[in-house]
């Protein structure tokens, strides 16, 4: 879907994969611009753009060792036991 200049909550809505009522709630909170005309809500393309790209999430680092989650949580148990003995044997 390609952005106008301006456009309605049905459209801006569609673009953002949301309902129109999370929208309305972004907008009465502040979290996304608007502009509003009498009763209507309308976003410019710009602000669409700058929501996207302040709420993109980032990636998790690349595991550098090629273990599991469950592996490293493993891990980080034994290694937290490991400190707690320690401080319990000093």
């Amino acid at each position: 879907m390609e952005l106008k200049d301006v456009n309605s909550m049905d459209d801006t809505a569609e673009y953002l994969g949301i309902s129109t009522l999370v929208l309305k709630r972004l907008a009465r909170e502040r979290k996304i611009g608007f502009l509003r005309i009498g009763r209507k809500y309308v976003f410019p393309r710009e602000v669409i753009e700058t929501y996207v790209k302040g709420n993109i999430v980032q990636q998790s680092p690349i595991n550098p060792h090629g273990l599991t989650d469950r592996s490293l949580r493993r891990a980080l148990m034994v290694v937290v036991t490991l400190q707690r003995r320690a401080r319990n044997n000093a």
